[in-house]
């Protein structure tokens, strides 16, 4: 069983292949691509993108999986490397979505509200809706480095209630009214309020779920 997340990573890179944040992994080229695990730079080595680089060479069919990264490293394609969060200018989270400010890091780093989906879901709940925040998309394998903000919404008779998810536009509309502090003071308070519990307004369960770096992080 994976162990729960204690305190939020803040990562420097995301992963091309997986969409995961990333302190490690292998960079080609002077950044055209960040892989996080080695078995997913093995089967990039391998693929189509790079047939004409083994035109000359032993093809990677006839190679170990240590003789296609040594192959790769020698002609400088990709190396392993790590960064350092604390030097760089923009993060991630731990499911590869982008934090453009230190302030939005400090309030990842302390489970409060820090992207735009996530302070519109408080602000929903504010309102009353049965809201949610979904990490990733529905591509297996991979997180997408993006968030969906989705609510209940109740039919006309009150029978049952069906969920609907709220555009990129909407979302930015909500966030708007937090960041050009549109809020009344007891607005602000409820907010806050809120935010501190997130079980109220994200995904329930998802970080005990998946830890820190979500399913596919057991990939070897």
């Amino acid at each position: 069983m994976k162990k729960p997340i204690t305190t939020p990573v803040v990562y420097a890179r995301r992963c091309d292949k997986t969409g995961e944040g990333m302190n490690s992994g292998w960079l080609f080229g002077d950044g055209a691509m960040y892989i996080k695990y080695e078995a997913d730079v093995i089967a990039e080595l391998r693929g189509p993108n790079w047939k004409d680089f083994w035109t000359d060479m032993k093809s990677p069919s006839e190679r170990t999986d240590d003789e296609v990264l040594e192959a790769a490293f020698e002609q400088d394609i990709c190396h392993w490397t790590e960064w350092d969060p604390s030097e760089e200018d923009e993060w991630y989270t731990a499911h590869g979505c982008l934090l453009e400010t230190k302030e939005r890091v400090k309030l990842y780093t302390e489970e409060l509200p820090a992207t735009d989906v996530e302070i519109a879901a408080v602000l929903l709940k504010m309102r009353g809706f049965t809201v949610w925040v979904r990490e990733g998309d529905d591509t297996p394998g991979k997180w997408a480095g993006k968030q969906t903000l989705g609510i209940n919404v109740w039919q006309d008779d009150f029978s049952d209630s069906t969920g609907m998810e709220i555009s990129d536009r909407e979302v930015s509309d909500w966030a708007r009214v937090y960041h050009e502090g549109m809020l009344s003071e007891t607005e602000d308070k409820a907010y806050w309020e809120i935010a501190k519990q997130p079980n109220e307004w994200r995904f329930i369960g998802w970080r005990h779920i998946y830890g820190e770096d979500g399913p596919i992080s057991e990939k070897a």
